[in-house]
């Protein structure tokens, strides 16, 4: 026998049958199936998703055994059938965050407090299994657990009486394989715009969104959320994670910590503004440019500290495709109109990007300025897609690396292949505005690109016009 085998034995004999004792926010199932689950503590992390990029080490590693051949990546990006179906029945959602291959959150809110449960199977089948809530509240937050990566599965919140439609949500996977993602932002003031971009991305069929912030016009008046935000959303966070970054208009208020679920230490919900997840083939690093503040000299900040530290993690290195994003962006060539006073986030230009750059970095994906944006910097493509419902900025100014402006409302559709991302931006006609195909190498290798023809709005390789 093996030296690799017989310490897998070893392992097995010695670990295998003793239990681990339950943790904080842990979900007990009892013997009819139904598992219990707190929602009270609306500041710490109540889920049961291990939030650490901690991983074993290569030695631990070694003794694993892999029963079953690698997963070879085939066939091509193809988008989920999703319901435009919008369900009332609560005051917020039911919607979904952090989908992991074996677990989600799904999240609703109510007008008085209440106890709650979830009931869920794989797709066509009965809802067999429950999670319950044993304190009432008014934001609910249950984590459904042992799911089967890759899979649909239908599930229905119960709650103060009522009972939710029938949605579905799916787990993420854990293999290389073609899926979809769409990403979107400052969509503040403009609702109506909003419903707009929402049915074109149901249309696109991801399986998860990422939204770049200022999602609404001042997170401290409580209202706003769900007019400007979850409301025209409703139907899309039904069937898909809503991952989102801190922007200025959120003001850092607290529904912005209750009303979103991510990994976060329990003692620093500050930092749930910042955080990083892998789903298939992709590592997303979620950035709050809010507090975002370089280094000086040897001496870190907090958030930049963490970003070196996740850009080391296994979880970076082994991904095939990594993209960040925030709410500012490094460079942009708009602003408001009349003024040209930003023209991009220093501390991103002269550290961050370099640095996500030297890691083996693709994409960054960001907002602020209200429009889209495209360009080429330090060996990776930079996104600005702060158009979803804001009002428009304009063109003021020539960075060298930005190749593609369009002055119109707009959002992302990303396909991630096998092989191949593809991006393109979508303007409110359903116009693909611009398109950029890029290989896994780094820096990104361009393989194709098409900016559209005949847009009265888009600037491509323009001249800066006279800003004196």
């Amino acid at each position: 026998m093996s030296l690799r085998w017989t310490l897998a034995l070893l392992v097995v004999l010695l670990f295998g049958c003793s239990s681990s004792d339950s943790g904080p926010g842990d979900t007990s199932v009892k013997d009819d199936g139904v598992a219990d689950s707190s929602a009270t503590d609306l500041s710490a992390d109540t889920t049961t998703v291990d939030t650490s990029l901690d991983q074993a080490t290569p030695d631990d590693a070694a003794l694993e055994v892999d029963t079953e051949a690698p997963y070879e990546c085939s066939g091509v990006p193809t988008g989920r059938t999703l319901s435009a179906e919008a369900d009332e029945t609560f005051d917020l959602g039911p919607y979904l965050m952090q989908a992991t291959p074996e677990t989600i959150v799904v999240m609703w809110r109510t007008l008085e407090p209440e106890a709650g449960k979830v009931s869920f199977g794989p797709s066509g089948e009965n809802l067999d299994l429950v999670v319950e809530e044993t304190i009432p509240t008014l934001v609910h937050e249950v984590t459904l657990e042992s799911l089967e990566p890759n899979t649909d599965y239908d599930y229905q919140v119960e709650s103060g009486g009522r009972t939710s439609a029938v949605h579905t949500f799916h787990s993420s996977m854990k293999e290389d394989r073609p899926f979809r993602f769409a990403v979107f932002g400052d969509n503040q003031n403009g609702p109506n715009v909003l419903i707009k971009v929402v049915a074109q991305i149901l249309e696109f069929g991801p399986y998860l969104v990422l939204g770049v912030g200022d999602h609404v016009q001042e997170g401290n008046m409580a209202a706003l959320w769900k007019e400007q935000l979850f409301g025209p959303a409703r139907s899309l966070f039904h069937q898909a994670s809503f991952y989102a970054t801190m922007g200025n208009h959120e003001s850092r208020s607290q529904d912005y910590f209750d009303l979103y679920s991510y990994p976060n230490p329990s003692d620093d919900p500050e930092h749930e503004a910042y955080y990083a997840f892998t789903y298939g083939s992709v590592f997303f690093l979620c950035l709050d440019s809010m507090t975002l503040l370089c280094p000086l000299g040897d001496v870190d900040t907090p958030e930049s500290e963490w970003i070196k530290e996740v850009l080391e993690s296994p979880e970076a290195k082994n991904a095939k495709w990594r993209f960040a994003y925030s709410h500012t962006p490094a460079w942009t060539e708009s602003w408001s109109p009349g003024e040209c006073t930003f023209s991009g986030n220093k501390c991103m230009q002269d550290w961050l990007i370099p640095l996500l750059a030297e890691h083996g970095f693709h994409g960054f994906f960001s907002g602020h300025t209200h429009d889209y944006e495209r360009g080429y910097y330090d060996g990776l493509i930079h996104f600005i897609t702060g158009g979803a419902g804001g009002h428009l900025d304009e063109w003021c100014l020539d960075h060298e690396g930005t190749t593609v402006v369009y002055q119109g409302h707009n959002h992302l559709e990303v396909d991630v292949g096998c092989d191949s991302v593809r991006i393109q931006a979508v303007n409110l006609d359903g116009d693909v505005v611009d398109w950029v195909e890029f290989g896994p190498e780094t820096p990104v290798n361009i393989i194709d690109e098409g900016p559209a023809d005949n847009l009265p709005e888009l600037i491509v390789n323009e001249a800066s016009p006279t800003l004196d």
